[in-house]
């Protein structure tokens, strides 16, 4: 039996973190899934940020990361929303926060009331640990388990026996 393709979002903080350091999140993420996985970024076509330094979730009000609909506070919430609606399952990994990404926590709601798997990479007792996120999925996984959780992810919208 063939593997249909699978869309995979991917989830996790960016605020206070750079570009390149949330790339580096998606670049590790992407070399570990199968081919049959098609990830969906909410950083994509966003290389204006660059240069922004820490991004900070006000500053797409002020307008400080350029012009364009998708810099903006109603545009990145509308991608997003739409991307996890059209994505089959949701990854998040809080593993490189260092606050509370509120974007994400909206992203694992709309994914777990729409009835999406989710696999997430926290710290026990981290800044993300919350009764409402450990609610919405059974797969929670240490930064240290991180193959284990994408392996999980793998196992979960694999086909087949």
């Amino acid at each position: 039996m063939k593997q249909d393709q699978v869309t995979i979002y991917l989830c996790g903080s960016m605020t206070g973190l750079t570009h390149d350091q949330i790339g580096a999140y998606y670049r590790e993420t992407v070399a570990a899934l199968p081919e049959w996985m098609t990830p969906i970024a909410p950083l994509r076509d966003k290389d204006i940020l660059k240069n922004a330094g820490a991004l900070r979730a006000s500053d797409y009000d002020e307008g400080a990361y350029g012009e364009g609909i998708m810099l903006t506070t109603r545009g990145i919430f509308a991608r997003d929303s739409f991307d996890v609606r059209r994505s089959d399952a949701l990854l998040a990994d809080f593993s490189r926060a260092n606050r509370v990404s509120i974007g994400s926590m909206f992203e694992i709601a709309w994914a777990q009331q729409q009835g999406k798997p989710i696999v997430i990479i926290m710290d026990k007792d981290g800044l993300h640990d919350h009764p409402f996120v450990r609610a919405s999925t059974p797969f929670i996984f240490e930064p240290e388990m991180r193959e284990t959780a994408i392996k999980t992810l793998v196992s979960l919208m694999r086909k087949g026996l």
